[in-house]
C-alpha cells in the first residue's frame, strides 16, 4: 500500500469517526431527553384524577389536557362458567372474550351477567399541552 493509499484510508477514516462520535453523542442526548420527558409526563398525569377520559386544566397561560383510555379485561373462567351449557351469543368471541363496543350496546339487563367477569384497566395516557387565548 503507497503512502497516498494510507493517507486516503485514514482522511476518508477520520470523516466518519467524527461522524460516529457526533452520531453517539447526539444519541445520548436523544435518549436522555426522551427519559426526561417520559419522566415529566408521567409527573403531569400524576396531577390529575386517574378518571378514563379526558381532563383539562388551566395552569397560568397554559391548558393541559389528558386523554385516560380504558381498557377491558375479561376473565376467562367466569365467561365460561356463565356460558357452559348454552349457545354462546355473538357478541363473544370463541376464547369467550366481549369486544368493548358490543358490550357498550348492550341494555343493562344484558350486561349485569357479564360484570362479574370484567375488570376495566386503564389505558395508554395523552397528554396535551396547548396554550389558552
Amino acid at each position: 500500500m503507497s503512502d497516498w493509499d494510507k493517507f486516503e484510508e485514514q482522511t476518508a477514516s477520520s470523516g466518519l469517526l467524527k461522524l460516529i462520535d457526533e452520531f453517539n453523542e447526539t444519541k445520548a442526548t436523544f435518549d436522555d431527553s426522551k427519559d426526561k420527558l417520559s419522566t415529566l409526563e408521567a409527573k403531569i398525569v400524576a396531577e390529575f384524577n386517574e378518571d378514563f377520559g379526558e381532563q383539562s386544566k388551566k395552569i397560568g397561560d397554559n391548558i393541559v389536557t389528558i386523554n385516560r383510555q380504558e381498557r377491558y379485561d375479561w376473565d376467562q373462567n367466569i365467561l365460561e362458567a356463565l356460558f357452559v351449557s348454552g349457545s354462546v351469543p355473538e357478541y363473544i368471541k370463541k376464547r369467550l372474550t366481549v369486544e368493548k363496543r358490543n358490550f357498550q350496546k348492550l341494555t343493562e339487563a344484558e350486561q349485569a351477567p357479564l360484570l362479574p367477569a370484567l375488570t376495566r384497566k386503564p389505558g395508554p395516557v395523552s397528554v396535551k399541552i396547548t396554550r389558552s387565548s
